[in-house]
């Protein structure tokens, strides 16, 4: 990461003015300007993350939903292999995340990933 990706970054955590008509739009607005940098600059202050997901052991067949999912990150860290896993959700509300988390499992291949649209507090979109 350079300064300039950092400053761009530490600009929409801190400065940069949230505007939406509801809580959706607010986050859309806060996440979509730092969708393809969000993973690697919060990697370097969430220690213990990767350990975490590589930890965690899914049964074969079994079903895997991550609320608050965003980008997928972590269906890459996971000790067991995501493609064995029956269904993948990835609940998120940010639809710029979600289409991260799209790309991600389109590039590795996991067809079992659904990206799901939803308000945890409200109703499902």
């Amino acid at each position: 990461m350079s300064l300039l990706t950092d400053l761009k970054n530490i600009y929409h955590l801190t400065l940069k003015p949230v505007r939406g008509v509801d809580h959706a739009a607010r986050m859309e607005n806060f996440y979509a300007a730092q969708v393809d940098i969000y993973d690697d600059f919060r990697q370097r202050f969430l220690h213990g993350r990767a350990e975490l997901y590589a930890s965690l052991q899914a049964p074969a067949g079994g079903i895997w939903v991550d609320l608050g999912g965003g980008t997928g990150w972590c269906l890459e860290h996971c000790a067991s292999p995501i493609g064995a896993l029956d269904k993948v959700y990835v609940v998120d509300l940010s639809p710029s995340m979600l289409k991260m988390a799209r790309q991600r499992a389109e590039s590795h291949g996991w067809d079992n990933v659904e990206t799901v649209l939803a308000d945890l507090e409200g109703e499902m979109s």
